[in-house]
């Protein structure tokens, strides 16, 4: 990547600027939407309700875990998109004349 001209990379992929190779995949992801589902444990207080004396009062006296599937930028499918744009000559370089 280094024969890559860094805005030749921003002017393909119409993406921000840059500071590492993990922020240009996760940009890359982000725009072609390539995501994977991940699976996140999260702490879940459960709340019931007591009748004391004919009031009802709020307690919190359970913890549960609770799995949770979010998205997050596919960083491998957006590298090997990376990889096949520079094999199809899709994305102009150079090498310097030495």
């Amino acid at each position: 990547m280094k024969k890559v001209d860094k805005m030749e990379l921003l002017r393909h992929y119409r993406i921000a600027n840059f500071d590492s190779i993990d922020k240009l995949l996760e940009q890359i992801a982000k725009k072609k939407g390539l995501n994977k589902t991940e699976s996140v444990e999260k702490e879940q207080r459960v709340n019931t309700l007591v009748n004391k004396k004919g009031k009802l009062k709020k307690q919190t006296d359970k913890v549960s875990m609770v799995v949770e599937k979010i998205q997050v930028p596919d960083k491998e499918q957006a590298a090997r998109r990376l990889i096949r744009d520079y094999l199809n000559n899709r994305l102009a370089y150079f090498t310097p004349v030495e």
